[in-house]
């Protein structure tokens, strides 16, 4: 039988175990986060730069902490402007360009940051496979970040419910068959289904701010002339202090038995 104590201490155990698990589980993730942030945002003002963060496809333990990455340099980046008198506003434009979108954890508050991203000097590339797969990671708020997107680049899919929404969004056209005016979509689902593939490129549906919908043919990347550059080996840092993996026993021992007995 354990005493309401006992209980809330497991319980505080047991949430601050699950908080951690993630970092205890992990001794090079540990070691990372412990070290020092060789990640400066701030020279993003002064200087190009860009931060890749690659994570494995066939698992999504890590994806949280991507979504952490990114909120956390959205509030760095506005305190920076802040503190330069920006109002807001960052010098250098700032892209975050989040393959995979709808598989990274939910980002706190991302509806607010897109539609106040843009008087902020900042630009999000969000690409998803679907609606249903943005939906089931925010609800119906999916409508609102979809809504908040000045382009929107449409390639293919066999979702019925993006298709209906796409020729909605594209409005109809009118014309007259002699005796009256009748009007029908601008494009209907079945032409959007088969917009053509080829090797040098694809059809696109484009939706670009204000203007007209149009489809496009979007060359594939080979056909661009781009300069050729060496690969730059990737120098993996040595750790020269190691760090002791992080666990809920570890913390506990920190504190003395009369000190734990005051926490509960």
């Amino acid at each position: 039988v354990f005493s309401n104590n006992d209980r809330n201490k497991m319980t505080i155990q047991a949430c601050t175990y699950g908080m951690l698990s993630l970092f205890m589980t992990n001794e090079e993730l540990t070691d990372f986060l412990s070290h020092k942030n060789e990640i400066d945002v701030e020279k993003s003002r002064a200087k190009k730069m860009a931060i890749f963060i690659i994570a494995p496809d066939e698992k999504n333990t890590y994806n949280s902490l991507i979504s952490l990455f990114i909120q956390e340099c959205y509030i760095k980046l506005i305190r920076v402007s802040q503190e330069m008198q920006q109002r807001g506003r960052l010098p250098k434009r700032m892209n975050f360009i989040l393959d995979e979108f709808a598989n990274l954890a939910t980002i706190k508050d991302y509806n607010a940051k897109i539609s106040a991203s843009r008087s902020r000097n900042i630009r999000f590339f969000m690409f998803c496979q679907g609606l249903m797969q943005l939906k089931g990671k925010y609800g119906y708020e999916a409508y609102n970040i979809i809504g908040n997107c000045n382009n929107i680049i449409y390639l293919n899919s066999k979702e019925m419910e993006l298709l209906n929404y796409l020729k909605s969004l594209c409005g109809d056209v009118e014309f007259s068959d002699g005796n009256r005016e009748c009007c029908k979509p601008l494009i209907t689902t079945t032409e959007l289904q088969h917009l053509s593939k080829e090797r040098t490129g694809v059809e696109a549906l484009m939706l670009i701010g204000r203007n007209k919908p149009y489809i496009s043919f979007l060359p594939d990347i080979d056909q661009y002339e781009f300069e050729e550059y060496e690969p730059v080996p990737l120098v993996k840092h040595d750790i020269k202090e190691k760090v002791n993996v992080l666990s809920a026993h570890k913390i506990f021992t920190r504190y003395t038995e009369e000190q734990i007995k005051r926490l509960f």
